[in-house]
């Protein structure tokens, strides 16, 4: 073994996958975004499959299990509902492990496991759904929150005219609502309510189909789980932890502090390669690449993973 002093990025990022993979003793999968400009598309599914066939594996001849590890900060639901069916289509039994965050559309690829691994103060997030208003982008949850407003300023003011004496109804309510409505366009809000409902049927189909399939009651904890995740949230950035999935039905537990060491590591590693531009390339002024790979406990094929990256750029 090289001193440490002398490995390059690469040869770390290897030695981080093989360490995590002997911890577990079963393959690896990462899927990495970059914190800046990175996010869940459509196409993503595309390329993982493609990096998953190109390592050696083959939807006929399934992995029994299988580690996948997530880093984002979100994106396209239906992103990543085609990432989790594409997972599946490679092994019998997923475990997604968060070393720090999975949000928003990570949450929902999660939801297609059989099992959460959470690293030491790690969180998934609410399922929310987010709509670009101008130059703004408006979360669904603060709609919601919005709404309760108007709906509770209404109750307040009628108890006061009431108790002035006066009957006739109060126009607040209506008044703040076409205040909503000069910010935020009709057919945008219905749109995007309509996107979570969307949402909501991929969380159910991957939660009814992976996570929940052997567990009793599958209705009863699968609306629980998507009353907190789609619904209730305090806020679009609420972080759901370890102990708070499990109070919530989602099958789930806490890495142990090798493991949560580990995998930690690997996101450490390539979040240095992504700021020195190793992995990850702009590819439109908004948007980069994410970083997949395989690794099962040999030395991984970087240069696969890097240069199908780079071929897509190019």
């Amino acid at each position: 073994m090289k001193d440490a002093g002398t490995l390059s990025l690469e040869e770390e990022l290897t030695e981080s996958c093989n360490a995590l993979v002997h911890i577990r003793n079963r393959p690896l999968v990462a899927l990495y975004y970059p914190e800046e400009m990175g996010s869940m598309e459509a196409l993503d599914a595309d390329d993982c499959y493609k990096i998953l066939r190109q390592f050696g594996l083959h939807p006929d001849s399934k992995q029994s299990q299988l580690d996948v590890l997530v880093h984002t900060l979100g994106g396209d639901p239906k992103a990543a509902y085609r990432l989790a069916k594409c997972l599946r289509y490679f092994t019998d039994t997923v475990t997604f492990l968060v070393p720090e965050f999975a949000y928003s559309a990570g949450t929902l690829l999660c939801l297609s496991g059989n099992e959460i691994r959470f690293g030491h103060n790690a969180g998934i997030s609410p399922i929310d759904i987010s709509l670009q208003s101008g130059s703004e982008s408006i979360e669904l949850t603060a709609i919601d929150y919005f709404m309760e407003f108007v709906k509770d300023s209404q109750k307040e003011i009628q108890h006061i005219l009431r108790k002035e004496g006066i009957k006739s109804p109060s126009r607040v309510g209506s008044d703040l609502l076409g205040r909503l409505l000069d910010q935020v366009q009709a057919i945008k809000v219905g749109s995007y309510y309509r996107e979570r409902m969307l949402t909501r049927h991929y969380a159910e189909e991957l939660l009814s189909r992976f996570m929940l399939v052997d567990l009793p009651n599958i209705e009863g904890r699968q609306n629980k789980i998507l009353d907190h995740l789609l619904f209730k949230a305090p806020a679009h950035e609420f972080q759901v932890d370890y102990e708070q999935s499990v109070s919530y039905g989602l099958v789930a537990q806490e890495m142990t502090t090798d493991e949560s060491s580990a995998a930690k590591q690997i996101i450490d590693k390539l979040r240095t390669m992504d700021a020195q531009g190793i992995i990850c390339p702009e590819i439109y002024d908004w948007h980069r690449m994410p970083f997949f790979f395989y690794c099962d406990g040999t030395a991984p094929n970087l240069e696969d993973s890097e240069s199908y990256t780079i071929d897509q750029n190019g």
